[in-house]
């Protein structure tokens, strides 16, 4: 048992500030609706001894800069249990939430029904219900605490039933009380600790911590990108080849004028409208602090999420001056540093020739900086010879760093075309640059990531990439693209390889989980959860490179759902080797669980947006992969089935496992022929 604050405390304890709402007066009979003698006294002892007239304080307040409704239980008054006008109070404050569209937070401290009024107390719960459930299709978000009680209807309905579940440690949480539960149960069960481990609620949260965590929570749940959330950078392998000089497309950007001295990145270009030709495609969109946009960029931008994007930060050091990279899109920033942007998928890979679509601004100008695992070698190095691949260079002594439709074959009706291009702008990393194997780790404040001073993701890094782990030297080598299918799922399955957290430590400023599948079950390998970037909320479900449980899918569906309704746009990461076969899986519905997911994506109605991180393994992982909207890194594959099960279905010997590799096609370059992965926007 925790210490039980009363309804004033725990709303000073989160509250910038409180005002509380006016309630409905009902005037009832003596004794109340059952005539259950003694009733109005003990009313009447209740409210000498709290203060209060009912169990709940309902009003309005700010907490961490976002308003809301908070309804905060008073466990002193016939212990917090819902009557006739608690209902009143209740239904009153959602109205009010709906009408002034707040989110609302209920403080809960409760035992639940209250006896003196019978089955008129328990039908408050139906009232309850309905008002949350009106507040959900509202699209307006509700977040509980659960205190010192937590039992009974209260649990069932304001608690159980919010959109995100916090509990305060130690708490007594179940649906059960504990002078109704059988005389050997375990007491560990009925605890916040209990619940969150059952996938019941998202997160313990010690009280010191809760007005930092709400306030997080609510600004989240209330400030969506607007938009498609942009595409990561890839943090794996760097050195795909860059499209060629004498590529006519670029012929005419090559020696274009330099661009002004902000960080450079492509202009959004209104839909359906192809960008202006020459070096104007390759001029970037200023930031808040840039000079105003020429006149031929304002008549063609319309909002995207490049809006939302971060700003350079006040102690970022300028970009040194350079000439205009050569461009075939403006669908991807420059990343106003020295070395090359990694990012693979839209367009480091062929362009399928069924896919002839006009240029559209896509979320993809804000793609961060690409933090390669590999590094590039610096100016003045030969360049490494591929043995695997005949690929094509720049004219400069260093390998080439992108791979772009250029590179290949471009049908004829598409030579005109302005097509994507995510890492053509970037600059080769400059003279001065330590040679990469010199490079020791220098230290980090998230997931092994550098930081640069300022609030958003990384904008900017050095030539060689981010900087190695402690143990370790980062090698002096340059890796194309997959030779083979077999390379592209070793790649995929190397234990270096940069996973989940790295990612979203990478995308989001900072960001918030929520946990469990509320049945039961919680999957540690599906990361899920809501992040800040830029100020704006995206919501996340991301594969950890586990076999998927079923738990894991249905948190990933919950949380797609939960996005959904409150207009935010999802973020998927799919790393996975495949769902969890085992009996205990199938046991735990891993068919429906999948199918649940594979709906709500389908179904989702804000935009979906895809990365292929790592091993995309069969249904198990296509069920997290946004149709249309994937996009790739070259430290990937998509197949199927794995190529050893694949082997062992087609009763080959185990030797034939890389020529069945091959015949899949998994690699991301097969992928972007297939039509499978994003190459271009629409």
């Amino acid at each position: 048992m925790t210490d039980r604050r009363s309804a004033r405390e725990i709303l000073a304890l989160v509250a910038d500030d409180f005002a509380e709402l006016p309630h409905p007066v009902r005037e009832s009979t003596p004794d109340g609706p059952l005539a259950w003698q003694g009733y109005d006294a003990s009313r009447a002892r209740a409210a000498d001894r709290t203060g209060e007239s009912e169990s709940v304080v309902c009003g309005t307040a700010t907490v961490g800069g976002t308003r809301a409704v908070l309804i905060a239980f008073e466990f002193g008054f016939l212990g917090g249990s819902l009557g006739q006008r608690t209902g009143d109070r209740l239904e009153s404050a959602y109205t009010y939430a709906r009408e002034h569209r707040l989110p609302v937070v209920p403080l809960i401290a409760t035992g639940g029904s209250r006896m003196q009024e019978g089955m008129i107390a328990l039908t408050q719960l139906q009232r309850v219900a309905r008002q949350s459930a009106l507040t959900r299709e509202a699209g307006l978000a509700q977040i509980a605490v659960l205190r010192d009680p937590t039992t009974g209807g209260g649990w069932a309905t304001l608690g159980a039933g919010a959109d995100v579940i916090l509990a305060l440690p130690r708490a007594q949480v179940g649906f059960a009380g504990s002078r109704v539960r059988p005389p050997d149960a375990d007491p560990t069960a009925y605890t916040a600790e209990a619940q969150v481990a059952a996938g019941a609620a998202d997160a313990i949260v010690e009280p010191g911590k809760l007005r930092e965590t709400l306030g997080s929570w609510l600004r989240l749940l209330t400030t969506p990108w607007e938009g498609q959330a942009p595409v990561p950078a890839a943090l794996g392998r760097s050195g795909l080849p860059t499209a060629r000089r004498e590529d006519p497309a670029l012929a005419a950007d090559a020696d274009g004028p330099a661009p002004t001295t902000h960080r450079a990145r492509s202009a959004p270009h209104a839909k359906g409208t192809p960008p202006p030709p020459g070096p104007e495609a390759a001029t970037p969109t200023p930031d808040a602090t840039d000079p105003p946009a020429s006149t031929h960029e304002a008549a063609q931008h319309t909002p995207t999420a490049r809006e939302n994007a971060p700003t350079p930060g006040a102690d970022d050091p300028p970009p040194t001056e350079r000439k205009a990279a050569p461009h075939t899109s403006t669908d991807l920033p420059t990343t106003g540093q020295k070395g090359p942007s990694p990012t693979l998928g839209p367009a480091d890979l062929p362009v399928p020739a069924h896919e002839t679509v006009p240029h559209t601004p896509a979320a993809r100008e804000d793609t961060p900086p690409a933090l390669g695992a590999t590094n590039p070698p610096v100016a003045g190095r030969k360049a490494v010879q591929h043995a695997s691949t005949n690929l094509p260079t720049t004219g400069r002594e260093s390998p080439s760093p992108t791979l772009n439709p250029a590179d290949l074959p471009v049908p004829a009706h598409e030579t005109a075309q302005h097509t994507l291009a995510a890492r053509e702008d970037t600059p080769t990393p400059g003279a001065g640059d330590p040679p990469p194997t010199e490079r020791k780790a220098a230290p980090h404040t998230s997931a092994g990531l550098p930081t640069t001073g300022q609030e958003g993701p990384s904008p900017a890094l050095d030539a060689t990439g981010p900087p190695a782990p402690a143990h370790e030297t980062v090698p002096d080598t340059s890796a194309g693209p997959p030779a083979t299918g077999w390379e592209a799922v070793q790649r995929a399955r190397d234990p270096q390889r940069p996973r989940a957290e790295r990612y979203l430590d990478s995308y989001f400023t900072h960001r918030l989980a929520i946990s469990g599948d509320r049945c039961g079950g919680v999957d540690a390998g599906m990361l899920c959860g809501f992040g800040e970037r830029a100020g704006r909320a995206v919501a996340f479900a991301a594969q950890a490179g586990t076999a998927t449980r079923p738990a894991g899918y249905r948190t990933a569906a919950r949380l797609i759902r939960l996005a959904d309704r409150l207009g935010v746009p999802v973020l998927t990461l799919v790393d996975t080797p495949g769902a969890a076969n085992d009996a205990e899986a199938e046991r735990e519905g891993a068919g429906a669980a999948i199918a649940d997911l594979f709906g709500a994506v389908a179904s989702a109605r804000v935009p979906v947006t895809t990365l292929l991180i790592g091993e995309g393994g069969s249904g198990g992982a296509l069920a997290l992969a946004a149709p249309g909207n994937t996009w790739a890194t070259p430290d990937s594959y998509f197949s199927v089935i794995a190529p050893e099960l694949a082997t062992a279905i087609l009763k080959r010997a185990p030797a034939e496992t890389e020529r069945t590799a091959d015949q899949l096609r998994v690699r991301p370059e097969d992928l972007a022929e297939l039509g499978v992965i994003r190459t271009r926007p629409v």
